[in-house]
């Protein structure tokens, strides 16, 4: 299964243990390596079917696994939904089992995470075409934790496209 990383890069879990994805090969699969520094575990990925190619150094933490698990589905939830951080916690706390629970980060900072993820959401640009020249202008969409939008925009001058 696939989940999403605090960087936005994707994982895969497969058998208690994590995997980065490494490169596409020539043959249309994907190789994936053990994100555990200095362990050479490697999956290979094809069409849909794990095939373990090299061994790990260290044994599955199927603990780490769902924890990482929780991590991507409250960026995820946070991301789409609304939803009051204490809301979105709880509702996915309940998938969770104690000992996952246990190695969860404290609550202020899942909380942050979320407001993290939730704080830039979009950059737009486009020009405005005014007489001989083009003035340009960047506006980042923000949302701040009381879930307000505000707009801050620069200005940029530069010259008219030719068409």
């Amino acid at each position: 299964m696939e989940i999403i990383s605090q960087r936005g890069t994707s994982q895969r879990t497969d058998g208690g243990f994590i995997y980065r994805f490494d490169k596409n090969l020539k043959d249309g699969s994907e190789a994936w390596r053990c994100t555990k520094s200095g362990c050479k575990g490697r999956v290979r990925v094809v069409n849909g079917e794990v095939h373990l190619k090299s061994d790990h150094n260290h044994v599955p933490n199927p603990t780490e696994v769902a924890v990482k698990h929780y991590l991507s589905s409250i960026r995820n939830r946070a991301s789409s939904s609304q939803d009051t951080p204490k809301i979105v916690l709880e509702q996915e706390l309940s998938l969770l089992t104690e000992d996952s629970i246990a190695q969860l980060p404290k609550y202020e900072a899942l909380r942050r995470m979320i407001e993290r993820t939730r704080k830039v959401i979009k950059t737009f640009q486009w020009s405005v075409v005014n007489g001989d020249f083009g003035v340009y202008f960047v506006l980042t969409l923000y949302y701040i934790s009381e879930h307000k939008a505000f707009i801050r925009h620069k200005q940029k001058k530069g010259r008219r496209s030719s068409k």
